[in-house]
């Protein structure tokens, strides 16, 4: 029992030097929303469909997603999806773009296939 009124003496002294952390357990604060991994793969292809985010961005998005350790990472259409838009920027022989609106389409359609 001792060990018990000690772990939560602790409890509530962590939770009186972190205010927030109280408000969060009481319900009062709510943590802002953020999109996982998965629903910013979504926002990008979307973005490569629509021509609003420039494709070479997209790529050092990517490989920077691919160096992390989130654990969507072990999800095979997240990783593809990641290693496609690793190469959104690619250039071909000619100096053009190697992936067109077609291919982003393309993508994102697998995409959403694969999560369904």
């Amino acid at each position: 029992m001792r060990e018990e009124d000690s772990a939560g003496r602790a409890v509530e002294s962590a939770l009186e030097a972190f205010p927030t952390a109280r408000r969060v357990m009481d319900g009062a604060y709510r943590l802002p929303d953020t999109p996982g991994l998965r629903e910013e793969i979504g926002e990008r292809l979307a973005g490569l469909v629509a021509g609003s985010v420039d494709p070479s961005a997209v790529e050092d998005w990517a490989l920077r997603r691919m160096a992390g350790d989130a654990p969507e990472l072990h999800d095979g259409s997240v990783w593809t999806a990641l290693d496609r838009l690793a190469g959104a920027g690619l250039r071909d022989e000619r100096g053009g773009p190697l992936h067109s609106r077609d291919d982003f389409t393309a993508w994102l359609a697998d995409y959403r296939e694969n999560r369904a």
